[in-house]
């Protein structure tokens, strides 16, 4: 309690240089770290660390992960459909990548991974961006990959808190 009641003090004090992820969550640890012993700089380091480590893990974790890279070595955009994408990714697979019990049988499969996949495909360094659309109103759905420059990483950092957020902050 003693650090809750300490962030309700100082939340209004803490001004983050950018805002990451669940920005609600990082202005009130960082206002909630002193009670605790800490700086609000070490907060803030310590979860952004551990946000790349669980998006790292979260790609090793996947068997799709490395060949989708290989796939897009010197490519900047691929766009069709999943079905597409699957058989491209079969081509160049090894057997020991397809034959793993997470890799895709189907399309529908390979688009549900790649949409839970797609925030730490943006967040990881190098990383590519993954959008779904559909071409016409009830036309063919689409998979469009574009690398990523590094200076322009995706999901590192969220956008200033929401009006209701906001307000809850200052309950």
């Amino acid at each position: 309690l003693t650090a809750v009641a300490h962030a309700l003090a100082n939340i209004e004090n803490v001004k983050l240089d950018r805002h990451p992820r669940m920005a609600d969550f990082a202005i009130w640890g960082a206002a909630a770290a002193p009670a605790l012993g800490f700086q609000s700089e070490t907060f803030i380091n310590a979860y952004m660390g551990n946000r790349e480590s669980a998006n790292g893990l979260a790609l090793e974790a996947s068997p799709v992960v490395p060949v989708l890279y290989k796939f897009m070595n010197g490519k900047e955009k691929w766009q069709g459909s999943a079905g597409e994408l699957l058989k491209e990714l079969n081509t160049i697979a090894e057997e020991a990548d397809t034959k793993q019990s997470g890799w895709p049988k189907a399309s529908n499969v390979l688009s549900n991974r790649l949409h839970r996949l797609a925030p730490n495909l943006r967040a990881f360094k190098g990383g590519v961006d993954i959008a779904f659309s559909r071409e016409g109103k009830a036309g063919k759905k689409l998979i469009t990959i574009k690398r990523i420059p590094q200076q322009e990483q995706v999901g590192e950092t969220s956008s200033e808190p929401s009006a209701s957020s906001a307000s809850a902050l200052s309950v």
